[in-house]
């Protein structure tokens, strides 16, 4: 394992062990976002799930937020937006593997930059 795929397995497993997905979420969204420094990702859970309208993945009265939102990856922002989004996808794919973690309570799994379009995962 990278040391991206160690803090985002930690990060997820803390998610997981919140409860996991509410009964009315559907899909999780993996956002991705680019500050001054480095890369962040967050968790959201959707009550929405449409493949192929990516309007799901927008926050909205019933989506979800774990106590521990946010990741800060440790990837400086001078990396490349597509290597790095490769790189989560990647991550959150080998994640998905595991059936003990919330991946498997949704229907829906995306990656991708809030002001991009989504990579599907399920």
């Amino acid at each position: 394992m990278n040391k991206l795929e160690d803090i985002t397995t930690q990060w997820i497993t803390e998610i997981t062990k919140e409860g996991g997905l509410p009964e009315n979420c559907q899909a999780i969204y993996i956002g991705l976002l680019e500050t001054e420094t480095n890369y962040i990702a967050h968790f959201m859970g959707s009550a929405e799930f449409t493949p192929g309208d990516d309007d799901w993945a927008c926050e909205d009265e019933d989506s979800y937020f774990p106590e521990n939102r946010y990741l800060d990856t440790g990837i400086s922002a001078e990396t490349d937006w597509e290597e790095f989004q490769e790189l989560m996808v990647k991550t959150i794919e080998n994640l998905k593997k595991n059936k003990n973690l919330i991946f498997s309570q949704a229907k829906g799994l995306a990656v991708g930059f809030d002001s991009g379009e989504l990579i599907y995962i399920q």
